[in-house]
């Protein structure tokens, strides 16, 4: 017994040693890598890949598939028959075009100001906000379609409906985005 007690620290040094080994290699059993929480490198397990040295995620990419698989079901109906590769291509594409544009847009130093929002909002409120409004019970006409000049009215002496609020901040941050692109 007295043996095992004068040994016992060398073991506790091993297994301190065993375990600082295995946070700094990764986790050999399951530990975290502090290498690279210590020298900040990224985990490439969250990303998909790069484009031009800027690492996309896999929830940038999954969003991306989610946008490219609704715009073909919108364009060819809920039965279309969409292939795996396809649906990877156009997301992926539609990622590198968002960057290119995005990067033009730094360079050329376009910006998109509040009040070009505000006037585009005014004078021609897409149709999907349009419709978004009118299923909300907002600017109605008798014959239910989407009245302009109530729309209008309530923009100019600022009697947006509270409850309209999230759905403006959607299609402002929406429509700056259409605006700088459309510079």
């Amino acid at each position: 017994m007295t043996t095992l007690r004068e040994r016992s620290h060398v073991i506790l040094w091993l297994l301190l040693f065993f375990f600082v080994a295995s946070m700094t290699m990764g986790g050999l059993v399951g530990g975290s890598n502090i290498i690279s929480v210590i020298f900040g490198s990224k985990d490439i397990r969250n990303y998909v890949g790069s484009i031009d040295g800027k690492r996309i995620s896999i929830r940038e990419y999954d969003y991306q598939l989610r946008v490219a698989l609704n715009n073909i079901l919108n364009t060819q109906g809920e039965n279309a028959q969409v292939s795996e590769d396809r649906l990877h291509r156009d997301a992926w594409e539609s990622l590198k075009e968002d960057y290119i544009i995005k990067e033009k847009i730094k360079e050329l130093n376009l910006t998109v100001y509040s009040e070009e929002v505000k006037d585009y909002m005014l004078q021609s409120p897409p149709q999907k906000y349009q419709e978004a409004l009118n299923a909300a019970g907002f600017f109605t006409d008798s014959s239910g379609a989407f009245d302009l000049i109530s729309y209008q009215n309530a923009i100019r002496n600022g009697q947006m409906p509270l409850s309209t609020k999230q759905l403006n901040i959607r299609w402002e941050d929406g429509i700056k985005n259409f605006l700088s692109n459309k510079k």
